[in-house]
C-alpha cells in the first residue's frame, strides 16, 4: 500500500503536481479551520455582516447582508461534525433568532442559508426510503424530529425565498421584478433541496422553472454566465450544473418525466466544464481575466462532481487536485482568506474551503 502511494506522489511530481493530501492531512486541515471558524464568532455570537462592495460583473453598488454569515458559517460547522448543542451554535442561533424578524428585508441568498442551516443541524439528510411530505407548510412530517418551532422559521424563509423568484431562477431581492442570475439560483436550489428531504413540500414546478431558465441563459459554448448578456466562467458553470443535476434529482424523486432541454444542457455544459476545468483560478470574463471568487467556485466544483457522480474533469481528479491546492492556500491559524470575494474574506473563504474539503453536499439519490 505505502508502495502505491509514493509511486503516486512520485508520478504527480513528475507532472508538476502537488501531490493527493493524504485523508489524515485533510482531517487535520478540516479540523484547524474549525477551530478558527469557531475563534472568529463575535461576542454577540455573530459573524458580523456580509459587505458586498459592488455588484459581481463589476457594476458599482454595494449592500449588506447581516445575516448571511453567521446562518453559513453555523450551516458549515455543523457539516463539518460540530454538534448543535456547541456553545458556538447555540450562540449564533440566539442571535439570528433575535435578528431574523420580519421587518428584516431577507436577500434570498440569506433565506437560502439559514435554509441550509436548519436543515444541517436538525441532521436531515437524504430520504432513506419513500419520500414522506408534510402535509402542510407550517408543521413537520408525521414522525419527523424536526423541532416545530425551527419548523416554522424553516417556512418563513421559504417564503421570503420564493418571493424571490423571477423568470424561473432567483434574484437577490422579493419583488426584484425580471432580474435572476445563476449564483443567486444555486443557493436557492440548494435550499430547496434540503428543505424537500425534510419533507417540507416543495412546488414541482419551481424545478421545471429553473430548468428552463438555464437553458435559455446558456451559452452555445456550452459554458453559463452569471446573467444575461454576461460571459461564462467556470465557476458559475460548475454552479449551473449543479442546479441541474438537483433538478434531475428532484423531478425523478416526483415521478416527473425531465423536460427535453435538461440532457442536452447538462451534457453541453459537462464538456465546456472538461474544456476549462482548474483549480488554480476562476478567471472573471469581467475582471480581465484576474481570479474572481475562487473558494466559491471550488464549491461549486465539489457540488458538480459530487452531484454528478463525476471523480474526474477534464481528465484530471477534480478533488485531489483540489485539496492540495486548499491545504497549500491554509495559513498558519488554519483560514483561508479569498481576497476576490465579499467580506467577510476570510470567514466565507474558510467556509467555502471547508465544504469543498468535507465533501458535503449529498450525493444524488435516484428511486425507482
Amino acid at each position: 500500500m505505502r508502495r502505491v502511494l509514493w509511486l503516486a506522489i512520485l508520478a504527480a511530481l513528475v507532472r508538476g503536481e502537488d501531490p493527493a493530501p493524504t485523508p489524515e492531512a485533510i482531517n487535520r486541515a478540516i479540523d484547524a479551520g474549525v477551530l478558527w471558524l469557531k475563534s472568529a464568532q463575535l461576542e454577540d455570537g455573530s459573524y458580523g455582516p456580509c459587505m458586498a462592495g459592488g455588484a459581481y460583473d463589476g457594476t458599482a453598488g454595494g449592500v449588506c447582508y447581516r445575516l448571511g454569515p453567521t446562518a453559513f458559517s453555523l450551516f458549515t460547522l455543523a457539516v463539518c461534525g460540530v454538534p448543535k448543542e456547541d456553545p458556538a451554535i447555540q450562540r449564533g442561533l440566539t442571535w439570528l433568532r433575535k435578528t431574523a424578524t420580519r421587518d428584516y428585508e431577507y436577500a434570498s441568498y440569506e433565506s437560502a442559508a439559514l435554509v441550509l442551516m436548519l436543515t444541517a443541524l436538525n441532521g436531515v439528510d437524504a430520504p432513506k426510503g419513500k419520500l414522506v411530505r408534510s402535509s402542510g407548510h407550517r408543521r413537520p412530517p408525521e414522525g419527523s424530529r424536526f423541532p416545530a418551532e425551527e419548523w416554522r422559521w424553516m417556512d418563513e424563509c421559504m417564503q421570503l425565498l420564493r418571493g424571490c423568484v423571477n423568470a424561473g431562477g432567483f434574484g437577490y431581492w422579493p419583488e426584484e421584478e425580471g432580474y435572476a442570475d445563476v449564483s443567486a439560483t444555486q443557493f436557492a436550489a440548494l435550499a430547496l433541496r434540503s428543505a424537500s428531504f425534510a419533507g417540507y413540500p416543495v412546488p414541482r414546478e419551481d424545478w421545471l422553472d429553473i430548468v428552463d431558465f438555464h437553458a435559455k441563459l446558456q451559452d452555445p459554448s456550452g459554458g453559463f454566465p452569471y446573467q444575461a448578456r454576461s460571459k461564462p466562467s467556470r465557476g458559475m458553470t460548475a454552479a449551473a450544473l449543479s442546479t441541474l443535476f438537483i433538478c434531475r434529482e428532484q423531478l425523478a424523486l416526483e415521478g416527473l418525466k425531465e423536460p427535453p432541454s435538461l440532457a442536452p444542457s447538462i451534457e453541453r455544459g459537462m464538456r465546456h466544464l472538461d474544456s476549462v476545468f482548474d483549480v488554480e483560478t476562476n478567471p472573471s470574463p469581467h475582471f480581465e481575466g484576474r481570479d474572481h471568487y475562487h473558494y466559491a467556485h471550488l464549491y461549486a466544483i465539489e457540488r458538480a462532481g459530487i452531484l454528478s457522480g463525476r471523480r474526474e474533469f477534464g481528465g484530471k481528479g477534480w478533488y485531489p487536485r483540489g485539496a492540495a491546492f486548499l491545504l497549500r492556500a491554509q495559513d498558519r491559524k488554519g483560514r483561508w482568506t479569498d481576497g476576490t470575494c465579499m467580506g467577510p474574506e476570510d470567514v466565507l473563504g474558510t467556509c467555502f474551503a471547508l465544504l469543498f474539503l468535507k465533501k458535503a453536499t449529498i450525493p444524488a439519490v435516484t428511486r425507482k
